[in-house]
């Protein structure tokens, strides 16, 4: 069979194929195998009647099925010959079918363009500054404070919001104990424990002693309760208030090796500003990748596009905690957004567009400027990441240095990461406009 390719634009090619009696021949044999199986004919099991018997009786009425045949066993025969390869499912015409004589198809299809990139260097970008407010050591320090918080005995004191209490505590059902601890801490800061503990704890001073009865819900999750009247019974044995620490040189030094609180201010702020710059760097880069993007335009093949909108609306399904095997729609975005289904269309396949274009601009400047990331540079990057996340140096570590799935996904990451440093070194970056540090963490561009 001879087949051959013609592009019909940037991302769209159809490949002819041109195939002989004898391909059609050979089409209708497979066809009469696979009808075979379900013809019955008088004196024979199902499936068993002889080949000659089941051309006879069928004839011509798996004309369809043979088509069928030949169109796919011919694409799938030829697929990983197309050049360009394939992007996308074909779509089919049949232009010819003549049983003895010949037949005449097409398969259309989306391919990859070829990306020249002519103006990808010393690109100008303006990289906004960070300002660093006051205001913004506030929050570190006072979680510092709560990292170091100070237990305050309460004797003669009642329970309120926020203490931490000991309890000598009993449930029973009737006269059967369910549960017992003599020193039971809870922390009344928290979630409830026990149904109606909290409320009864409140007020209570050392050496009160109290019970109450509750009819416990059949969905609790413990089922030695669930379902069941209980009776909770305690004695209030300690109770210990939360003081928070002054902030001065001595909460410094709890805090990590700083001689004073000026030490302690100047890491934060050190701190902040890194993850600021760093996020309005990755900023730039964006920038520059979109000025690739407008100084060397390409088009993208549909069949792409759809995938990534598909991809994007797993993800967000994953953020929004919908089970797995199930995702939210463009239909139900507009539900939930209050627009019509067309709007939302429009802004993902705008957003896979873009994702899609920035990839490939990224692929296509790593291979001109010959950009790898080697083993050595790989492994050293695997080891880190297990070692920060806890993983001990050893044998089981080398073993996770050594997996190909965690190798190969973080090889594609840190291309891309040294392929948008090569662009942003190789561009003239300008210090651009102030921006308040205070603002990025409230609209939820950085977390400090």
């Amino acid at each position: 069979m001879e087949y051959k390719v013609k592009k019909k634009s940037d991302t769209q090619a159809v490949v002819t194929f041109t195939a002989t009696a004898a391909d059609i021949e050979g089409a209708y044999e497979k066809a009469y195998v696979k009808a075979a199986s379900k013809v019955k004919l008088p004196g024979f099991r199902p499936g068993k009647a002889p080949i000659d018997l089941v051309k006879k009786h069928l004839g011509d009425s798996v004309i369809e099925d043979a088509a069928n045949i030949l169109v796919i066993d011919a694409y799938n025969d030829t697929v990983e010959k197309l050049d360009p390869s394939p992007v996308s499912r074909p779509s089919f015409k049949l232009e010819k079918f003549e049983p003895g004589k010949g037949a005449e198809f097409e398969a259309e299809y989306e391919f990859l363009p070829e990306i020249k990139l002519a103006k990808y260097k010393k690109l100008k970008v303006e990289q906004e500054q960070p300002e660093f407010e006051e205001a913004l050591y506030e929050p570190v320090l006072t979680k510092i404070q709560e990292q170091n918080v100070i237990m305050v005995p309460r004797e003669g004191q009642p329970v309120s919001e926020g203490d931490v209490v000991t309890l000598n505590l009993q449930i029973a059902q009737g006269k059967k104990e369910l549960y017992k601890n003599s020193e039971l801490e809870f922390d009344t800061a928290k979630d409830e424990i026990f149904p109606g503990l909290k409320e009864a704890v409140s007020g209570k001073k050392v050496g009160d002693a109290h019970s109450y009865e509750v009819d416990v819900e059949k969905n609790f999750p413990d089922r030695r309760y669930a379902g069941k009247k209980v009776t909770v019974s305690f004695d209030t044995v300690d109770v210990r208030a939360r003081e928070l620490p002054a902030i001065n040189d001595e909460l410094a030094a709890q805090a990590g090796e700083f001689s004073t609180l000026a030490d302690l201010k100047a890491d934060i702020k050190s701190k902040i500003l890194k993850v600021a710059e760093e996020h309005l760097k990755g900023r730039a880069m964006d920038s520059l990748i979109k000025q690739v993007i407008e100084k060397n335009p390409f088009a993208v093949p549909t069949a792409l596009v759809e995938t990534e909108v598909e991809r994007i609306l797993a993800n967000l399904s994953r953020r929004l905690g919908i089970e797995e095997g199930k995702r939210i729609s463009i239909e139900g975005l507009a539900q939930l957004t209050g627009r019509t289904g067309e709007e939302v269309k429009s802004e993902y396949e705008a957003m896979a567009l873009e994702n899609i274009k920035s990839r490939m601009v990224i692929d296509e400047t790593a291979r001109l400027e010959s950009i790898e990331v080697t083993d050595a540079d790989l492994e050293k990057e695997i080891r880190e990441r297990l070692v920060s996340a806890g993983y001990e140096d050893g044998p089981m570590l080398d073993r996770m240095v050594q997996d190909e799935n965690l190798r190969s996904g973080l090889r594609d990451e840190m291309k891309v990461k040294k392929t948008l440093d090569w662009l942003y070194e190789n561009a003239e970056v300008k210090k651009g406009d102030k921006v308040s540090i205070k603002k990025l963490i409230d609209e939820g561009k950085i977390r400090i």
